[in-house]
């Protein structure tokens, strides 16, 4: 199946959803452990097509949240997601007026919540990893389906 058939045969979008829905849905996802993982990603294909962030940004902030994991520190793990905050914050404080940063920092913020206060703070990290990698395939594919390159259409 090539590129332009998958866009075709992809599933339906919910017009009325917006980033912030999408992302309470993730938030969710993990408070409530469910396991449906192609939920997960599917919610995660809906994000990355509406985002408007370069992959360069969002690679940086995904690189950020996997060293945690091969850290391996447990403990930290918390600690290690609240300064994640913090960079992604900053990084949206920067650039003010760009509008996508901020959604999806406001959107990862909330998801970011639900994994620190799950009682199980590992298999939680371990689905937001897993989301997120997600996120960052869905959103270069569609970056470049889509005929845009480092966030600018070509």
């Amino acid at each position: 199946m090539d590129r332009g058939e998958f866009i075709q045969n992809r599933p339906p979008q919910n017009q009325g959803q917006g980033l912030s829905q999408r992302f309470s849905q993730v938030a969710n996802f993990i408070r409530n452990s469910e396991t449906d993982y192609n939920k997960l990603h599917s919610l995660a294909e809906q994000i990355a097509r509406e985002l408007k962030l370069n992959s360069t940004k969002i690679r940086k902030f995904y690189n950020y949240v996997k060293k945690i994991k091969v850290l391996g520190r447990t403990a930290d793990v918390k600690k290690d997601l609240n300064r994640f905050v913090a960079v992604l914050m900053y990084d949206t404080g920067r650039e003010e007026g760009k509008g996508g940063l901020r959604d999806f920092a406001d959107g990862m913020r909330n998801v970011v919540e639900a994994v620190k206060n799950h009682a199980n703070i590992d298999k939680a990290y371990e689905t937001f990893v897993d989301f997120f990698e997600a996120l960052v395939a869905y959103h270069k594919y569609y970056e470049m389906a889509g005929g845009r390159e480092g966030g600018r259409v070509r």
